[in-house]
């Protein structure tokens, strides 16, 4: 039998949009369509639910090339949970304020997401549009039109020292509420945020 779970986003930028995934339960297994076929659902993830800063949950699949999708369906997360053993955790297991040290900009490569184009086509914004490779979904250097090996948009102040993203008003969803787990941020040494305790549903 298959499932269909409809999630609508609002940017920060202006504009929104909705999606539908589709799932289905084989030998026990959850599985999700994409447009590229069925994927298996990858188990133990931590699932951020109402996370400050971020309004949709990345789910990821198995061997799918874009890595995953998001949603902020609530009854889709809880299947996704149930299916995989993975942890819904609160908004409140992150603590700190962004320092603009960089250290994420820097360090960690990210895959743009389809919602982020629709977001910008809709928002007219050529001059960020022109730095993408719409099928690899990163950004490329315009001289040599390769994937850029670092954000086109990350500007550093000698004078102060810190850095600052030169389209912060609109910049991509996965960036927003980044890091988004423990692993991500000792990945980049981020110095501004902190874990102090995975807090799942369930626990007091």
């Amino acid at each position: 039998m298959k499932m269909e779970f409809t999630s609508h986003f609002s940017y920060v930028g202006g504009g929104s949009s909705s999606s539908t995934n589709i799932y289905e339960i084989r030998e026990g297994r959850l599985w999700a369509q994409t447009t590229t076929g069925w994927y298996l659902v990858k188990t133990g993830q931590f699932l951020l639910v109402d996370y400050k800063g971020a309004n949709h949950t990345d789910i990821k699949l198995d061997n799918y090339y874009g890595g995953g999708y998001w949603t902020n369906n609530k009854e889709e997360i809880e299947l996704v949970a149930k299916f995989t053993g993975s942890h819904i955790v609160s908004d409140t297991v992150r603590e700190g304020h962004c320092i603009q040290c960089g250290s994420c900009c820097l360090s960690y490569h990210i895959t743009l997401e389809a919602m982020d184009i629709q977001k910008w086509v809709q928002q007219k914004r050529s001059d960020i549009l022109k730095h993408l490779d719409v099928s690899n979904l990163c950004w490329i250097n315009l001289k040599t039109h390769e994937p850029a090996r670092r954000c086109p948009w990350l500007r550093k102040n000698h004078k102060i020292g810190n850095h600052t993203c030169k389209i912060h008003d609109t910049k991509p969803a996965v960036c927003q509420g980044f890091p988004y787990n423990l692993s991500q941020l000792k990945l980049v040494e981020c110095k501004g945020f902190e874990w102090r305790k995975y807090l799942t549903e369930g626990e007091n």
